[in-house]
């Protein structure tokens, strides 16, 4: 049980990848690849108890490492791994011996296990192309640093102090060297007004026709 739990804890701890973009890959690649690896443990969970029955009926009653079911899955589970005894399994059976174990090579080994590495290489392939194109979203070392602020309250004085530096920015917009508002705006019109009656005045000298001279002595006045 106490295995158990540090199993399921270490499992648990890789949620924390989410936060780094080059450690999220590991738990994409097994995400993207669920149904396909699914469908595969079907298929590999035939084969291998198929050879497990066999290797059971041939060498039960004569090796140790074969005595029982569970015993036989362990041991072709080890011959998977490179760890067998195959000069027992040739004096057993001379020549259904090395038959079963240069089938149970080729097909579990070089096939099967080949077929779930091509699964992961080509899922780990999509997952890398897709998380390029995306940005980090988080470090972990932020996230910890913005729980931390949160807890003491340190979130909430920078928010005030946002705040307090727009409603600055604000007010420097509408005033500009302690001015007045109302008198940067009634100057600001002054001009503009000027410049319009300079423009209409020289349009109409540009547009002046001659036999209408009288124009050139019109002005253009604006009482207040």
């Amino acid at each position: 049980m106490t295995a158990l739990v540090v199993f399921i804890a270490n499992i648990k701890f890789m949620k924390l990848f989410r936060f780094n973009r080059r450690l999220l890959i590991l738990s994409l690649t097994l995400k993207n690849a669920g149904q396909e690896i699914l469908y595969y443990l079907i298929v590999f969970g035939i084969v291998f108890m198929a050879f497990s029955s066999m290797a059971f009926n041939m060498y039960s009653p004569y090796l140790i490492g074969f005595s029982t079911f569970g015993s036989t899955i362990v041991t072709l589970f080890s011959t998977m791994l490179g760890k067998f005894k195959f000069a027992e399994m040739v004096q057993t059976s001379r020549h259904l011996g090395p038959l079963f174990f240069f089938c149970y090579v080729i097909i579990v080994i070089f096939i099967c296990l080949n077929m779930f590495l091509s699964i992961i290489n080509e899922a780990f392939t999509r997952v890398r192309q897709e998380n390029a194109k995306s940005g980090n979203e988080l470090e972990i070392i932020d996230f910890m640093m913005g729980r931390f602020k949160k807890f003491v309250g340190l979130t909430r004085q920078q928010n005030t102090r946002q705040k307090s530096k727009e409603e600055e920015k604000e007010e420097k917009k509408h005033c500009i060297e302690d001015d007045d508002p109302v008198e940067v705006g009634c100057k600001e019109m002054e001009t503009k007004t000027e410049e319009m009656l300079l423009r209409l005045d020289t349009f109409l000298k540009e547009n002046l026709s001659p036999d209408d001279i009288k124009l050139t002595q019109r002005k253009i006045v604006i009482s207040v």
